[in-house]
């Protein structure tokens, strides 16, 4: 094995130097279901920022990832889980939990207008992460991606986690600010300021300047 020097390393220091080579690059929109991202605040101003990132990456060369959460029916659903849906739905008791995001519901169905394409990567997944029972490092190591720009919701779970495990698995995380959202005002802060700690920061503007320079 050969290893490079340092010097010889391009290591990006802002997130326009990791942008500067598309097709290393893969736009992941987290969740963009009814049941997920359905719920986040300022929803009107959030999809034409994911359909604008959506175009300029398919145009650029670079991928797209698409995370589609399906959950296993209730009684197969870990103490965890059923930890986290009970806080999620604001129940007491595990009995008294609504089923979400059964495959073939409403909720599971992509946003109208953000349906994946046929050359979208489509990972399913039952987890708040991308990598975790899933094969998208694979999927991603194969098609030469190295930096994954994160929009989506929800900006303080699914998108920290994922952020925070693609660094963990050496891929570089770039979080477009404006293009990620979540339930509440507090939490969009929150998750913002835990992913300005650890990621690199961008626009959705910052992107389309960067990939359509003539646009």
């Amino acid at each position: 094995m050969t290893v490079r020097p340092l010097a010889e390393r391009a290591i990006p220091r802002t997130a326009a130097d990791a942008l500067a080579e598309p097709d290393t690059c893969a736009v992941l929109l987290w969740d963009l279901q009814y049941g997920l991202g359905g719920h986040a605040l300022e929803l009107d101003q959030l999809i034409p920022r994911w359909t604008a990132l959506r175009d300029t990456a398919q145009a650029s060369g670079a991928t797209v990832i698409r995370s589609q959460h399906l959950a296993a029916p209730l009684e197969q659903l870990d103490d965890v889980e059923v930890w986290r849906l009970m806080r999620k739905q604001k129940v007491q008791r595990p009995e008294q939990l609504t089923p979400f995001m059964r495959p073939g519901s409403h909720d599971a169905e992509f946003l109208e207008g953000l349906e994946p394409g046929p050359d979208e990567l489509v990972i399913t997944k039952t987890t708040p992460s991308l990598f975790v029972a899933t094969n998208a490092e694979a999927r991603l190591r194969n098609l030469g991606v190295r930096t994954i720009l994160l929009a989506g919701v929800a900006t303080d779970i699914g998108i920290e986690f994922t952020a925070r495990h693609a660094m963990a698995l050496g891929f570089m995380p770039v979080t477009v600010t404006d293009a990620v959202g979540t339930y509440t005002e507090a939490a969009q802060a929150r998750g913002l300021a835990c992913l300005s700690a650890f990621t690199l920061a961008t626009t959705t503007a910052a992107v389309l300047d960067a990939w359509q320079p003539a646009r």
